[in-house]
């Protein structure tokens, strides 16, 4: 429930008149799964939707579908069984590993595209003979890829698009991801989630969001406002979700604005050329106890090949900042095995 694409999907299909939602969770062992609202396994369900943001849940898709009696295969399921639909991130960045798996797999953004499926459902279900038929009516809803009908990357049928355009939602301030549940017993489930920011200007090669959620999108500050305002008295601190929170042109306003609220603030990300005293200082008095820097590499050479091109002196100067201003830790996170090892293991040195 820390995953804000749950919270957004879960508020949209329970707005849809035909629809509600029911979440389900892999934790009974051996036991077919059971959805938290209605105590119903899903092959009880019209759809049944994942979404994905970690390969490792790849095996979790298998092994719901297997508890639950429901053919893991797209082919061998038929009208008595529910719709299988994939999307998140690991979907759209490459559908392939998982594609003899799911009807269907939303490849972008789900705002527009889920209501669009769900509309198309209800309009088709009390019509359609055989399953082919039914994945066939959302083939031409932007987006969706329908596997079963595609051989190496080809359709085998005809009007099918040969490459599936991926879904943008660009009207960003219409509908906005945020903790709509409160799960107390969950990672931050005692903080108010929401999404401030969509794609990244910085591309970083080796970052998946930056390069898949393009163009880069921002929440008006009004937006942001008005839906934290809603949960005041229900939360007390905000977490400020985005690829590159500290860069957003309004951060420091929205920051006093929370403070002056009495709300405590955490962020999902900073980067090193964001940061300065005055964001830092404001980023202390919300709450914040420590300042976590990616600098991927100690050497700025391979790090500047990846896309990040902040100094060492500049990183130093953040820390010693940070420490001044009064943040406890500092937490560095470091990858390895890019290229040259032994030029990476001397970079440790500096």
């Amino acid at each position: 429930m820390s995953n804000l694409a749950i919270h957004l999907l879960y508020r949209l299909i329970n707005e849809h008149p035909y629809f509600s939602c029911n979440r389900i969770f892999l934790f009974q062992k051996d036991l077919p799964p059971i959805s938290v609202e209605q105590l119903k396994t899903i092959d009880q369900y019209d759809i049944v939707g994942f979404s994905l943001s970690y390969e490792l849940d790849y095996f979790n898709v298998v092994e719901i579908l297997k508890r639950s009696s429901i053919p893991v295969f797209s082919t061998e399921r038929d009208l008595s069984h529910p719709l299988i639909i994939g999307g998140g991130i690991c979907l759209t960045y490459n559908p392939e590993p998982l594609a003899d798996i799911f009807d269907l797999i939303l490849i972008g953004e789900a705002e527009d595209a889920i209501k669009e499926v769900l509309d198309r459902y209800v309009e088709v279900i009390g019509s359609v003979k055989t399953r082919e038929d039914l994945l066939l009516s959302f083939s031409d809803i932007e987006g969706i890829y329908i596997p079963r009908f595609y051989r190496d990357g080809e359709p085998v049928i005809r009007d099918l698009p040969s490459r599936i355009k991926r879904r943008v939602f660009r009207d960003f301030d219409r509908e906005t991801a945020y903790s709509c549940i409160r799960t107390d017993g969950t990672v931050f489930g005692d903080m108010f989630l929401l999404e401030v920011e969509r794609g990244c200007p910085m591309r970083c090669k080796f970052c998946v969001a930056g390069n898949i959620y393009l163009p880069c999108r921002i929440k008006s500050p009004d937006t942001l406002k008005r839906i934290i305002s809603q949960y005041k008295g229900i939360y007390s601190k905000v977490g400020l979700m985005g690829p590159l929170v500290g860069g957003i042109p309004y951060i420091k306003d929205l920051l006093k604005w929370l403070i002056a609220e009495g709300f405590k603030v955490s962020v999902s990300s900073l980067r090193v050329s964001t940061l300065d005293e005055e964001l830092l200082e404001l980023l202390r008095l919300a709450g914040e106890t420590a300042v976590t820097i990616a600098p991927e590499f100690m050497d700025e050479g391979i790090r500047a090949s990846l896309g990040k091109k902040e100094s060492n002196e500049k990183i130093l100067e953040v820390l010693e900042s940070s420490f001044k201003i009064g943040f406890k830790r500092a937490k560095f996170y470091m990858i390895f095995g890019y290229g040259d090892y032994q030029r990476e293991l001397e970079s440790l040195a500096y």
